[in-house]
């Protein structure tokens, strides 16, 4: 007999709205956290975490329709989601979270990336 997961895998394209991540457990915040590339281990109040996962799913919100997004704000790679991270060393914004961690040296200056750290437009 198989054994069931006591936690359905959470996407942040599963919220459909913010109210919805106010309800959130600390287990499933971390969960959407740790599904977008978001280093959490600092942050020590739920309240912290459900302010990361609502700025989150406030861009996730912006960047659905591709169509609205200025082409300047696109990442160069994909060309679907929004530029929301910085590649370390060189400190280029060229891609979204999810293809910077697929890269091995920044495609404008060929730079090895150290890090990829997920950036937050106010």
């Amino acid at each position: 007999m198989a054994t069931k997961s006591l936690f359905k895998p959470l996407l942040l394209d599963d919220v459909e709205s913010v109210d919805q991540i106010n309800e959130m457990s600390v287990c499933q915040l971390k969960l959407i956290l740790t599904g977008n590339f978001i280093d959490y281990k600092s942050i020590n109040e739920k309240n912290e975490l459900q302010d990361f996962a609502r700025q989150l799913w406030k861009q996730k919100q912006q960047s659905r329709d591709v169509d609205l997004i200025k082409d300047e704000d696109l990442c160069k790679i994909c060309m679907e989601r929004m530029i929301d991270s910085v590649l370390l060393e060189c400190g280029y914004m060229t891609s979204c979270t999810s293809c910077g961690k697929q890269l091995n040296e920044c495609p404008i200056c060929r730079q090895y990336i150290v890090q990829v750290v997920h950036v937050y437009k106010v």
